[in-house]
């Protein structure tokens, strides 16, 4: 054998070594470690009773193994060792360990010595160990007590325990502290304390000796047990502070700490008060927030106390029993514990005091204050007989109590619709109010097989008001949509069978019991569908409840049926032997009246210049805009449509049942309107256009914008309940609210209109359909009014102008000049065709007066345009010249030369005429010859027609004396001028 086969060979039976040991000496070192015990489980010592003498105490704690850490003999032996330390007066006797083997303990010098056999027992990490020691706390005067698990490393733990006074009363007497009248205080008296058995309760004066206290009279005299020198004292009838005494010295004092006598004070020098202890009177005030509920009614309990929590026994004085009470007032919301089980002082004073068994009165465990408002203290009354009920209110450990009584009647159900009859066109929205009696819910059918349509509801009044309110759509209505497209309550739940939801209710044929079940159908797993199929309203072979109309819901009176509910094993609605629908419990019947959609008139208006949504709903719209045909350019223009008929359309297409309510834009109007391309709801029927009347064989006309998505452009405002709706342009907005610009003169025609096939119907597609899946019922399809018959289109349309914003002047005279007088009130007015409502100014001004001035007036322009202002002028002088403006939004609209008369001499208006003078027509370019081409002889614009006209030459002299020669003189010479240019 070679060198290298003895070291590879010693090698092998070294780590073979090294391997075996430091197995061997991991597990020594881990059982031979000094125990130790953690903080974390903390020890515990069990409580001991004085009266109970000698008893067994169970002292528990965990030992950790852990060598050189925190060892409790600092690894000084190879077993653990834990030392408790008794209190004081309370000593050790036997002592012993639950069966943990390796774990002994002893008695040692008035310690208990607990040994860890570590070396050849206890391998575990840790191990839980309980002490049982004997100990008789009778001689100690503490109230608590702390053992010391002592270790030499310095790693002591505690564990604590109180030292109290058993007893069959309400709470421990205690010196400092806080009674209620009635409670029994239990109290235990050492020997070593004092050795009488006799002791008085007396008054104490806490004012007296400058705060020290003083004895004063009796109250009662008392006798201890003694054998166990226990005694559990009634304190009815006590109400302020008192002190305990022996009976032969009633200058002592006793002070009682959780019920154990531990010391004394006398009357003279010390606090007295130490001793002393306080009763007080609990309050207590019941009342049920109703006093009367029907059997299917929840109440709340109102309950008042001083005291912070508190057992309250109630009783109904045998007329109710423990079941009853679980009915009652078992609620999970409620702000204390329903305890069925009285204890036996509970059931000792209902014996005594009410000669009652324990089933005929419950406990609420831990009651604070209740509040009706708060409603943590429901009191359930349903299926509690008829009758009137006296509740009795008793706290279980004083002498506080109350009463409160209510009715209990039988419950009258009522579900009735505020309107017996609801108008409104086919194809808007509809909305019904039930007032509830005595109910929460109720069943609603609408329809029957008379009108081929029936859809049944479960609504449920979810905000306690007393009612359900609910919108329906008519269009979508029957269609295959869910029921959020179709029913839409702000507060309350709505569920339609048609549209997808289970409302509970059961159906039957001919008899009450007789119910319909999908279960024995294969076509169907709805039972409505079956009800359905038995009012031959759809084959439930090949149709849904969804496929029972041809067309969106039309025209006709539907009624409207109510329902409670049945009794077990019958049906809530059914089919009667004459194959028609009826209710098992019918409550009341209403009518839904739905008329054909109209349209009628279209109106122009005209509003100040502002955002189109300046007013954004129709009280402010109407109190703003003026009827008007000519629109001022940058005036709102707003045009009114009475019509009915497309509001569900609407509301669907835009997915919002508030949208007629908050208004919207253009484009979300034009999501209904046949123009829109491949809208869903092209096929509706519905135009909308507003087209000026400029097209040219290569321009469209310019029409507005119903893609505009701008509010504060244009926007339109629904007015639901009279059947209209207004678009209101910002016609600020030009060419972004048009297709092109707008200007002077153009002249535009808005329309509205419900478009119908020349010869088929409307009708919805094969199969539960989307609302709008529909169209002329031909190969061709298109367009068609669901409402209306075929060819009976039906086209309403207005025309309007845009004008330029102008004025016109009062007093002006025939040199174009207006004429104000100077006095302090002078007025200056005329009209204007700017909107009414607008912000505008008179403004006059003078560089060139007597004395310059410049002034400003603002004013208001009623409905037909007219505006004035007054001015102060008494300053200025006659003949004084000024210029006169009216402006809006800071521009001028136009301005007029203006001159200061006297009072008294204001000229009329110049005449007409004078604007048609055959100067102005040569100014224009426009000569006789001209008149004549038109048909018009030299003779119709002569001096002859003005003479005609009665405007003679001595009238226009009188009203401007001083100028009739120079008149003369100009027309002579328009004259001459106009036969040179015939001659020529």
């Amino acid at each position: 054998m070679t060198n290298e086969n003895y070291s590879n060979k010693l090698r092998a039976i070294f780590l073979a070594f090294i391997m075996v040991t430091s197995v061997f000496g991991g597990a020594m070192a881990f059982s031979g470690g000094a125990a130790a015990v953690p903080a974390d489980p903390a020890p515990s010592a069990e409580d001991v009773d004085v009266t109970d003498g000698v008893q067994t105490q169970e002292i528990s704690f965990t030992a950790e193994n852990e060598p050189g850490d925190g060892d409790y003999n600092n690894g000084t032996s190879a077993n653990g060792t834990i030392t408790i330390s008794p209190v004081a007066d309370l000593t050790f006797d036997n002592v012993s360990v639950d069966s943990v083997d390796g774990v002994t303990a002893e008695v040692d010098n008035g310690d208990i010595v607990v040994t860890v056999d570590a070396v050849n027992t206890v391998t575990a990490s840790e191990v839980d160990i309980t002490v049982n020691a004997e100990v008789d706390p009778s001689g100690t005067t503490a109230a608590s007590g702390t053992y010391d698990l002592e270790s030499d490393s310095g790693s002591d733990q505690t564990a604590e325990f109180d030292i109290t006074s058993s007893g069959s009363g309400d709470a421990n007497l205690g010196s400092g502290a806080t009674f209620w009248e009635g409670q029994n205080l239990d109290l235990f008296i050492r020997s070593n304390v004092d050795d009488t058995t006799d002791y008085q309760v007396r008054e104490l004066d806490t004012t007296a000796n400058d705060g020290e206290g003083s004895i004063e009279g009796l109250v009662e005299e008392v006798s201890i047990d003694s054998d166990d020198r226990t005694l559990s004292y009634d304190s009815e009838g006590l109400n302020g502070d008192y002190v305990i005494t022996p009976a032969d010295d009633s200058s002592t004092a006793i002070v009682f700490e959780n019920g154990i006598a531990n010391s004394t004070v006398t009357d003279s020098g010390t606090d007295t008060n130490n001793a002393g202890f306080e009763v007080t009177e609990q309050s207590l005030s019941v009342a049920f927030d109703d006093e009367n509920v029907d059997d299917s009614e929840t109440t709340y309990l109102d309950l008042d106390t001083n005291r912070g929590t508190t057992d309250v026994v109630v009783h109904a004085n045998g007329d109710l029993d423990d079941e009853d009470f679980e009915t009652i007032f078992n609620d999970t919301d409620a702000d204390y514990t329903l305890d069925l089980t009285l204890d036996s002082g509970e059931v000792d004073d209902l014996d005594d005091d009410y000669d009652l068994d324990q089933e005929d009165a419950v406990v609420l465990r831990d009651v604070s204050d209740l509040d009706t408002d708060d409603e943590n203290g429901p009191a359930d009354f349903s299926d509690i007989d008829m009758g009137e009920y006296d509740f009795q209110f008793d706290v279980s450990d004083t002498a506080a109590s109350d009463s409160a009584s209510i009715s209990v009647t039988e419950e009258d159900v009522d579900a009735e619709f505020t309107e017996d009859v609801t108008t409104s066109a086919a194809g808007d929205l509809v909305e019904f109010t039930v007032e509830m009696e005595d109910a929460s819910e109720t069943f609603i059918q609408i329809g029957d097989e008379d009108v081929g349509f029936v859809d049944f509801l479960h609504v449920e009044d979810d905000d306690d008001d007393g009612e359900v309110t609910f919108t329906v759509n008519t269009r979508t209505l029957g269609t295959a949509v869910d029921t959020e497209r179709v029913y839409d309550s702000e507060d309350d739940i709505i569920n339609s069978e048609v549209h997808g939801d289970d409302t509970g209710a059961e159906f039957y044929d001919d008899d009450e019991d007789n119910l319909l079940n999908a279960s024995n159908n294969p076509d169907t797993n709805s039972d409505f569908e079956v009800y359905l199929d038995q009012l031959d309203l759809i084959d439930v072979a090949d149709e849904t409840a969804q496929e029972q109309l041809t067309r969106p819901l039309q025209p006709a009176e539907y009624d409207i049926i109510t329902a409670d509910f049945a009794d077990e094993g019958e049906g809530e609605f059914g089919v009667n032997s004459d194959d028609e629908a009826e209710a098992n419990e019918e409550l009341s019947a209403a009518l839904l009246e739905l008329e054909a959609p109209t349209i009628g008139d279209l109106t122009t208006h005209v509003a100040s210049a502002a955002d189109a949504d300046e007013d954004d709903n129709v009280e402010d719209l109407l109190g703003s805009v003026t009827p008007r045909e000519e629109i001022a350019e940058d005036d709102r223009l707003v045009i009114q449509v009475e019509a009915t008929g497309f509001e569900g359309a609407l509301v669907d297409s835009t997915g919002d049942f508030d949208s007629l309510e908050d208004g919207m834009t253009l484009a979300e109007f034009n999501g209904i309107i046949n123009d829109s391309e491949d809208a869903d709801w092209a096929s509706e029927g519905i135009n909308f256009n507003v087209e000026a009347d400029d097209a040219t064989g290569n321009q469209d006309a310019t029409e507005l914008d119903l893609e505009n998505d701008d509010e504060s452009q244009a926007f339109v405002v629904f007015d639901e309940d009279n059947g209209q709706f207004f678009v209101v342009v910002d016609t600020s907005a030009g060419d972004d609210v048009f297709s092109g610009s707008i200007d002077d003169g153009d002249t535009f025609t808005a329309e509205m209109e419900y478009e119908t096939d020349e010869d088929d119907r409307y009708a919805f597609a094969d199969g539960p359909v989307e609302p709008y899946n529909g169209e002329a019922d031909n190969d061709e399809g298109g367009p068609a009014y669901p409402y209306f018959q075929a060819d009976s289109t039906v086209t309403s349309e207005a025309t309007f102008d845009i004008v330029a914003p102008e004025v016109n002047f009062d007093n002006v005279n025939v040199d174009g000049n207006l004429e104000a007088e100077n006095i302090e009130d002078a007025e200056i007015s005329g009209t204007t065709n700017v909107a009414p409502g607008t912000d505008g100014e008179i403004q006059v001004s003078s560089t060139d007066a007597s004395t310059s001035f410049r002034n400003g007036q603002s004013v208001n322009i009623s409905e037909d345009g007219e505006i004035s202002a007054e001015f102060d002028f008494s300053d200025q002088e006659v003949d004084d010249e000024f210029d006169t403006s009216f402006r809006v939004g800071g521009s001028d609209i136009d301005s007029v030369s203006s001159i200061l008369v006297e009072e008294g001499t204001l000229e009329d208006d110049a005449p007409e005429e004078d604007d048609e003078s055959e100067d102005d027509m040569s100014d224009d370019g426009e000569s006789d010859d001209s008149a004549s081409d038109d048909g018009e002889s030299d003779d119709s614009a002569s001096d002859d027609s003005a003479s005609d006209d009665g405007e003679s030459d001595d009238s226009s002299s009188e009203e401007t004396p001083g100028f009739g020669a120079i008149v003369a003189l100009v027309a002579v010479l328009g004259a001459a001028l106009l036969a040179t240019r015939r001659q020529n």
